[in-house]
């Protein structure tokens, strides 16, 4: 039986080997493969090298999509080649049609296809951005032959010295026609038919760096055609500065060429730029006004504490200070005596145009000016002032830059003052009448000298004997001026038996001269006095034990001019400047009447708030004077924060302290008003005083204005 078996086996296998020779075996099909080629560098969308020499190489995982008429194919790039395969599937037919690269932005439609140009394009130094330049190929035997479905538009840009050190955001391309959008694309004729478009490019060039006479080259991917009324702009990234060139003429695009187009050499200007955002913000409906208190740093003052009221604490005084200012010019604020400020936000930029950009209100008339300036800002990534720029003013050369103060709290805020009433008369008759002397303190009469016993009354002032005439000196016994003190002058007999008697008694007071202590950098000190018009309080509430400051500090122009203390006078035309007589015939811009003579005083005091009327031409600011700690002019294209700060320190007699009151400030470029402050006359200063002297030069100049103290 194994015999047989292993015979059966044999002649089984002999069988089938006879059979598979006899039988033929079908071919494995051939892969689909193409050869993709390019007509010119210019038309492949992803170009490798360093931007100057593009390669024709096809990148890494590079695809395209095959039509066949009915159905779509994705074919690979086999290795390092230009043979690109397709796995599975076979397209029907011999004539194929195909775009690259193939994107999930590119679909089938019918006989044709779409595809979407981006209104944004990627921009790559140097180089075609990707995927925004697609291409059809047609197959010719075992080429696809590709040709780019638009045009390609080549810039060249070469930033000036102006543009040095400056980046790009973006680069935009209009045109009367569409650029963008969803294009239809049909098999036979390779036409494109516009469905959705924007007549708008974007190429997006964040950082890209501005080097001085280094040309930078973009790329823009248009729909073949004819375009009129082309414009390109570039647009800074500190958002102030733009070129834009305008493309005059037809101009007509073919399929897959490139077109070089040549840009003169510009200088990025703001000027253009600027006035459109002022023209977005007027459209807004932005408010020329005060939109925001950010903070407050009062001086005491005469007025502290009442414009405004409320300043128990730093946010209730901030608070206190947006009820009278936002939004107003009407009601003022009282920024105390020297360094007093506040800063304002607004709820926009102020946009630094040709000639003035802002007025700041105060409450100054003729022969009151009380002069404070400012200081503008731009605000940080936190939306905080980032840095202070000084508004340079018309006596910038003549005032110290870096002065600073600390006021001290007053010990008291009224005083008691004692009075000494004597009968008055020969020694042996009665009494004729009463005569009075006052002390701040009665140790100022004990301290003479204690142990004499016989004071003498001359001329409202006490002394002890010094054999001085006694037919205008009378003899008091001094043990009477403490034993027969009275509360009040009502309870001063109305006679007298024996020696005369000096009574005394105590007063409060309102009015008083060492009020509050104060210091400075520059070596001086002394006292802010209390008047009797004002019985608050001078010290800002809020404030501690001291409040220091630091800012600019101004020649007085504040002077008596009575000669006796009665008549203070502060005017912009102490400080000395005339206008010469051929300036009379010259534009001073509405200044007419101030053209009076050259005797005319005042018209180059600029660069203030509070020193002019407030609709005079000089009470408004150019942010083009800024300037920074060394006085070096700083270019500002637009400011988020205003701070103006009271800058004389002077006591006016009856008067008070010279201090700046503050209205709030209004955007000029919102309200259409275009005014260019005369700043041309420069100021008659015959002697400019030293920070020590004390001195009043012929010109009117005036640094220090107080007496030297002993600190308390």
């Amino acid at each position: 039986m194994k015999k047989i078996a292993i015979l059966i086996s044999m002649l089984a296998f002999t069988i089938s080997c006879q059979k598979s020779d006899d039988i033929e075996q079908p071919e494995e099909p051939e892969q689909f493969s193409i050869e993709a080629v390019i007509d010119n560098s210019t038309t492949k969308t992803q170009l490798t090298g360093d931007g100057s020499d593009f390669s024709l190489e096809w990148s890494a995982f590079d695809s395209f999509s095959l039509f066949d008429g009915t159905n779509s194919f994705v074919l690979d790039r086999k290795g390092e080649t230009n043979i690109f395969t397709l796995k599975e599937g076979t397209p029907s037919g011999s004539s194929f049609h195909a775009y690259y690269p193939s994107s999930g932005c590119n679909s089938v439609s019918g006989e044709g296809f779409i595809i979407d140009l981006p209104k944004v394009q990627e921009f790559t130094l140097g180089n075609i951005a990707s995927g925004v330049a697609p291409m059809m190929g047609v197959k010719e035997g075992n080429t696809m032959k590709f040709q780019k479905l638009g045009a390609l538009l080549a810039f060249g840009f070469t930033p000036q010295t102006a543009d040095d050190g400056r980046e790009l955001k973006s680069v935009t391309l209009t045109a009367e026609q569409a650029l963008s959008g969803t294009w239809s694309v049909a098999f036979g004729s390779q036409a494109m038919e516009l469905v959705n478009g924007k007549d708008s490019l974007i190429l997006d060039c964040a950082g890209v760096p501005l080097t001085a006479g280094q040309e930078i080259k973009f790329f823009f991917a248009i729909p073949c055609g004819t375009y009129s009324g082309m414009k390109l702009s570039l647009e800074g990234a500190d958002e102030g500065f733009v070129v834009e060139y305008d493309i005059e003429g037809e101009h007509t695009f073919a399929r897959a060429n490139q077109y070089p187009m040549e840009l003169e050499a510009k200088e990025f200007s703001n000027e253009e730029y600027l006035t459109k955002i002022v023209e977005k913000q007027i459209a807004d409906g932005c408010s020329p006004y005060v939109y925001s208190v950010v903070d407050v740093d009062y001086a005491p003052g005469q007025f502290t504490n009442t414009l405004p009221a409320g300043l128990d604490t730093k946010e209730h005084a901030i608070e206190a200070t947006a009820n009278v200012i936002v939004g107003s010019t009407n009601s003022y604020v009282h920024l105390g005596g020297w360094g007093g400020s506040v800063t304002v936000g607004f709820d926009h930029p102020i946009i630094n145009l040709e000639g003035a950009d802002f007025r700041g209100y105060g409450n100054a008339f003729g022969g009151s000016s009380e002069p404070g300036v400012y200081y503008v800002a731009q605000k940080d990534a936190e939306g905080k002032p980032e840095k202070w720029y000084l508004i340079r003013h018309s006596m910038y050369d003549y005032s110290i830059h870096d002065y600073t103060i600390t006021y001290y709290r007053p010990e008291a805020e009224d005083l008691t003052q004692y009075v000494f009433l004597a009968w008055e008369g020969t020694y042996a008759s009665g009494t004729t009448n009463v005569v009075k002397a006052q002390w701040s303190k009665i140790t100022e009469i004990e301290s003479k000298d204690p142990e004499c016993p016989v004071w003498y009354l001359y001329n409202n002032n006490i002394y002890k004997d010094a054999g001085t005439s006694t037919a205008t000196i009378k003899k008091f016994h001094k043990a009477n001026c403490l034993s027969d003190a009275v509360s009040d002058e009502n309870q001063i007999p109305d006679t007298y038996q024996g020696y005369p008697v000096v009574y005394c008694y105590s007063t409060t007071v309102k009015a008083f001269d060492n009020y509050i202590y104060w210091e400075d950098n520059q070596g001086h000190n002394g006292y802010e006095c209390k008047n009797a018009y004002h019985a608050q309080s001078y010290w800002p509430e809020y404030a501690g034990e001291s409040i220091t400051i630091t800012g600019e500090y101004l020649p007085v122009n504040s002077f008596d001019t009575s000669g006796s203390g009665t008549y203070y006078v502060q005017d912009a035309k102490w400080w000395g400047f005339p206008v010469e007589a051929e300036l009379q015939g010259e534009d001073l811009n509405h200044l007419d009447e101030l053209k009076v003579s050259n005797t005319t005083f005042g018209l180059g005091a600029w660069g203030y708030c509070d020193n002019y009327p407030n609709a005079h031409p000089l009470s408004t600011i150019d942010i083009d004077w800024a300037v920074d700690e060394n006085g070096n002019h700083v270019y500002l294209d637009h400011i988020d924060f205003i701070k103006v700060q009271s800058a004389t320190h002077r006591q006016a007699g009856w008067l008070g302290e010279v201090s700046t009151e503050f209205c709030g400030v209004e955007d000029l470029h919102l309200l259409g008003e275009k005014i260019t402050p005369y700043t041309g006359v420069t100021p008659a200063i015959d002697k400019i005083p030293q920070s020590g002297d004390p001195l009043q030069p012929a010109s009117g100049l005036l640094y220090w204005s107080y007496t030297p103290v002993e600190r308390p």
